[in-house]
């Protein structure tokens, strides 16, 4: 054996090999973008207060719908606007609240019953046994009783919107960067 039969590739190739793994991820990326927008792929994060056992899946809203919702919080005084609409991205955007079970998330809701969402808040607050009896009780008093404070539903809000904002990116990553 020679040396020549040990050569390394060219530079072009290890060049050409670089774009090829660069255009693959952003495929990936858009792939993963896809299944997001469509409602294959959901974000779950742990439900406020309840810790870890209770879990939200969260889904893609698309942008016209959240406007929509926005319009019904024109009225509210201004210093409560972006809490109630902080709520109400919640309320579209809950797809489902499980329980993690032996590390496997299975449904609140039992066989036969419709998803436990943060629009079925008697249902949610009767689970989770928050005083649901109370006047006006509505899904934004049930996102208060698994969060706590207004800030800690201003800040889940934020995190689901970032990551409908990235496309199912994480953090402040856009959906296209590396």
């Amino acid at each position: 054996m020679t040396d020549q039969d040990h050569t390394t590739k060219p530079a072009a190739s290890t060049e050409i090999d670089l774009r090829q793994n660069v255009l693959a991820g952003l495929r990936a990326k858009r792939e993963r973008a896809d299944r997001v927008i469509q409602g294959t792929e959901f974000l779950e994060r742990p439900l406020g207060i309840a810790g870890p056992e209770v879990v939200v899946r969260y889904k893609y809203v698309p942008l016209a719908d959240a406007q929509k919702q926005g319009k019904m919080i024109e009225g509210a005084p201004e210093s409560q606007q972006g809490y109630l609409a902080s709520c109400d991205t919640l309320v579209l955007a809950c797809h489902e609240i499980m329980l993690q079970v032996g590390g496997e998330l299975v449904p609140l809701a039992l066989p036969g019953e419709e998803p436990v969402t943060f629009n079925t808040y008697r249902v949610l607050g009767e689970h989770l046994e928050f005083d649901t009896s109370r006047t006006g009780y509505t899904s934004r008093t049930a996102i208060l009783d698994c969060f706590k404070s207004e800030y800690a539903v201003v800040q889940e809000a934020q995190f689901v919107s970032q990551w409908m904002a990235t496309l199912g990116g994480k953090g402040q990553e856009s959906f296209l960067s590396n």
